[in-house]
């Protein structure tokens, strides 16, 4: 059960990245996917597992969005500012 409630938090918190990508609002978008990136997030592969079983297009748009970030702080998408 903690497994699903955890796994539901990482669903909400990708489409809430993929909103701030869509916004364009670069800083929150970068501490977000890799505060879920970090060490102690990264070890529930039970959670892991879960997501890319019943969320798989969440899962798969987070692995995208985790490849952004590959450079250590390098980021590689198009930047065109506010404007």
């Amino acid at each position: 059960m903690i497994e699903w409630s955890q796994c539901l938090t990482y669903f909400c918190l990708i489409k809430v990245s993929e909103e701030l990508k869509n916004l364009r609002n670069w800083q929150s978008f970068s501490s977000l996917i890799k505060s879920l990136q970090c060490p102690p997030i990264a070890r529930l592969k039970q959670t892991w597992e879960t997501l890319f079983t019943k969320h798989h297009y969440s899962y798969s748009k987070f692995v995208e969005f985790s490849k952004l970030f590959q450079d250590k702080d390098n980021l590689t998408f198009d930047y065109r500012g506010p404007c």
